[in-house]
């Protein structure tokens, strides 16, 4: 029973990154062709961006030697 749970949550995780693939191509798109974004576009647009500043922060961070 648990291999069955962890293969299914392994099945969800899956689809759940291919729908919000699918999401983040079709936002970026939209932004691309002037298409205004659906609430859900814009919503993993925002987190995409959220990701990236972060990213961004932690590496210079990083670079001025403040720690990882």
């Amino acid at each position: 029973m648990i291999i069955y749970n962890r293969q299914q949550s392994a099945l969800y995780i899956a689809a759940q990154t291919a729908i919000y693939d699918q999401t983040l191509q079709s936002a970026i798109a939209a932004e691309q062709s002037g298409t205004p974004l659906t609430e859900e576009e814009q919503n993993v647009m925002n987190r995409e961006r959220m990701v990236l500043k972060a990213e961004a922060e932690k590496e210079a961070k990083k670079e001025k030697g403040w720690g990882i």
